[in-house]
C-alpha cells in the first residue's frame, strides 16, 4: 500500500510545485484551479469546496492578475 501512496503522490507533489515557486500570474491562477478541481475527484470534497468558494474570490483573481 505504501508503494501506492508513493506512486500517486511523487506526480502530485511535482505537479503542485510550480505554483509555489512562481510569482502570482494569471496561468498561474488557472492551474491551480485546475488543481483544486483534480482534488474533487475524490472523497475530499468537504476541503476542496470552501478552497474553490474561496479561489474563486474577486480579490484572489485581482491578486493573480487575472481580472
Amino acid at each position: 500500500m505504501g508503494c501506492v501512496f508513493l506512486g500517486l503522490g511523487a506526480p502530485f507533489t511535482v505537479a503542485c510545485l510550480p505554483p509555489l515557486v512562481s510569482s502570482p500570474r494569471p496561468w498561474v491562477w488557472a492551474y491551480s484551479r485546475v488543481l483544486i478541481c483534480i482534488g474533487f475527484t475524490g472523497c475530499t470534497l468537504p476541503f476542496f469546496i470552501p478552497l474553490l468558494i474561496f479561489w474563486l474570490k474577486p480579490e484572489v483573481k485581482a491578486y493573480y492578475g487575472k481580472e
